[in-house]
């Protein structure tokens, strides 16, 4: 199996372009999964729920995922990304993994940091493990670490 990590520095508040950058970064690449940062499509560090209005998107159904989906199913691969994701008008840092059928999981962070807490609700899907090719993976977001108790659950569901 071949992880792939993208390390790059997204441009605050432009997806389009956060978008070309890690597909021009990833085209000629060959791997098995491909895992992006913490809010890849948006940048990071938001002060207010204003911020991010236009950015967020619903789960499964913006731009970004619609962009993912289709890169999935061409590298016949799993990608998983983070994004700023809208729920009514409720946000969450969140974790989109597509499989390459473009089915979908979505994980949102439990343990906000900081200022965080005031664009972002703390998510509510609890720890989450995904199977692909037979690997468990387990799924956590930046701060999510420091919690040693999340990590166990992963490890108990299979991580």
């Amino acid at each position: 199996m071949l992880v792939a990590y993208l390390q790059f520095y997204p441009e605050k508040g432009n997806i389009k372009n956060n978008l070309e950058k890690i597909e021009s970064m990833i085209d000629d690449a060959e791997f098995d999964i491909l895992v992006l940062p913490e809010l890849a499509t948006t940048g990071y560090f938001f002060v207010n729920k204003e911020e991010i209005k236009d950015l967020a998107e619903e789960a499964g159904n913006g731009v970004s995922f619609k962009h993912f989906k289709r890169i999935a199913k061409k590298k016949n691969s799993l990608i998983i990304y983070g994004f700023a994701e809208r729920e009514n008008q409720i946000y969450y840092n969140s974790q989109a993994v597509i499989f390459p059928d473009g089915s979908y999981i979505i994980y949102r962070k439990t343990h906000l940091f900081y200022k965080e807490k005031m664009v972002y609700q703390p998510g509510n899907t609890g720890p989450v493990v995904v199977e692909f090719k037979g690997a468990k993976i387990g799924l956590m977001i930046c701060f999510d670490w420091f919690f040693p108790e999340f990590s166990r659950i992963l490890a108990l569901k299979g991580a």
